[in-house]
């Protein structure tokens, strides 16, 4: 008989234990070498989680976005210690969010992405794409998020410089990084009101804008052309505060367009349009007069 110690021992064996001598073929969605049943299990439940996040991400992008893993390029990293289902999600999260925040994250997305493949990476998190084709390089070694600008640390950041959008309407600009159009975006909002507001206090109709395809090549995040578009439209607001100035200004501005300038910075006038030419390596004001100031400036030529 045999021995019934030995018998009740062999019963208790844990379940994960007897998963893993068990062998099972890759997921259908990756060719690879066998792997434990409890690995295929895993991964099983994660790429079910990633593909319906994919589609999720879909139906608030209107558009066809698949998602998976590239299951191979995990081989030997311990799915219960360091799982990718966490990032990979968070990603796809963000592309849904980008969507749903304005209708140039939405536009970015249709013509940036309609495939998403999480990779294992040994050279940092990070993303890359190739035409629609984006890449999700996971390192759980180095999970900070690195992004091409210095400083980024999150995934909607390395998103929106890798992503490209179509230049603001009416601009005659080209393509750009979704990370650009968006601060365009609000440097346009700020100086259209600024221009409302000089109307307002000038009696007459001034459209204030930025030639937006003159500024190409520009980092805006280190030469942004916003404070010195803004005071010189606002400027033109003081001019307006006694009945010379504002009869001035009715006369002689109902446009006023920031464009960049490598021959200094300064106002010139053609008729009733007024262009500020803004020069990032010369910032100082030069005024027909001599003067250095956005006022002077603006009283020579009005």
């Amino acid at each position: 008989m045999k021995n019934p110690t030995r018998l009740a021992a062999s019963l208790l064996v844990p379940a994960a234990i007897i998963l893993a001598t068990f062998t099972a073929a890759q997921p259908a969605v990756a060719d690879g070498p066998e792997m434990s049943l409890k690995d295929r299990l895993a991964w099983d439940e994660i790429s079910k989680e990633i593909t319906e996040r994919g589609k999720a991400a879909s139906e608030k992008c209107g558009t066809t976005i698949t998602a998976s893993f590239d299951i191979p390029s995990f081989k030997g990293q311990d799915l219960f210690n360091h799982s990718p289902t966490a990032a990979c999600r968070d990603t796809i999260n963000t592309i849904a969010t980008l969507c749903t925040a304005n209708e140039v994250g939405k536009a970015s997305v249709k013509k940036s992405v309609s495939t998403i493949t999480c990779r294992r990476s040994n050279d940092g998190t990070k993303l890359a794409r190739e035409g629609k084709a984006l890449n999700v390089y996971l390192d759980p070694a180095k999970t900070a998020i690195t992004g091409k600008v210095k400083g980024v640390s999150s995934w909607r950041s390395a998103l929106i410089e890798s992503f490209v959008a179509d230049p603001p309407p009416g601009t005659n600009g080209s393509e750009m990084l979704l990370r650009e159009r968006l601060s365009w975006e609000e440097i346009i909002k700020e100086i259209d009101e600024k221009g409302k507001a000089v109307s307002d206090k000038c009696g007459t109709t001034i459209t204030a804008k930025l030639d937006v395809a003159s500024f190409k090549g520009q980092d805006l995040f280190v030469n942004s052309p916003t404070g010195a578009c803004r005071d010189s439209v606002s400027t033109l607001s003081s001019i307006c505060a006694n009945d010379s100035g504002k009869a001035a200004v009715q006369k002689n501005v109902s446009t006023v367009t920031c464009k960049r300038s490598d021959e200094g910075t300064k106002v010139t006038r053609v008729g009733k349009a007024l262009s500020v030419q803004l020069d990032p390596a010369k910032t100082g004001i030069v005024a027909k007069s001599g003067g250095t100031s956005w006022r002077t400036a603006l009283l020579d030529i009005l």
